[in-house]
């Protein structure tokens, strides 16, 4: 029992620190493979509520990471927040296919979407490997 307690009290920290790792890239493997999957429907069938789903897994996967209220967000509040031109372009273009009903080339914003949650994802990894 002593072993454990000296154990937990040097290495706590470490084991914590690795176990959330684990869990954010388990969460981050499940979002992509779901994200990637609701495109490829997208892409086969398009609809806007289909492109608006897409963003909405988008939307609670970003929200989940940083813990910003991104589901309550409109586009352009979030283009506003996170001042990035690639993010502003893909969601520019993906209210065009919602409210516009038109399909264009489906995969080039949502990679812009994904894209972006890697980048977040690998910021927030650095963050808590390292704080």
């Amino acid at each position: 029992m002593i072993a454990l307690v000296l154990v937990w009290v040097f290495f706590g920290k470490r084991i914590r620190k690795y176990f959330k790792l684990k869990r954010m890239a388990k969460s981050y493997e499940t979002f992509r493979i779901k994200f990637e999957s609701s495109v490829e429907k997208l892409d086969r069938d398009f609809s806007p509520q289909s492109v608006e789903t897409s963003l909405v897994i988008w939307k609670n996967y970003l929200e989940t990471l940083l813990s910003k209220p991104y589901t309550k967000y409109t586009s352009k509040e979030i283009r506003t927040i996170e001042n990035s031109e690639e993010l502003g372009y893909a969601l520019s273009e993906i209210d065009r296919m919602i409210y516009g009903n038109t399909k264009g080339n489906v995969h080039a914003p949502f990679a812009g979407l994904k894209n972006y949650v890697r980048q977040q994802f690998e910021k927030k990894k650095e963050e808590v490997a390292h704080g």
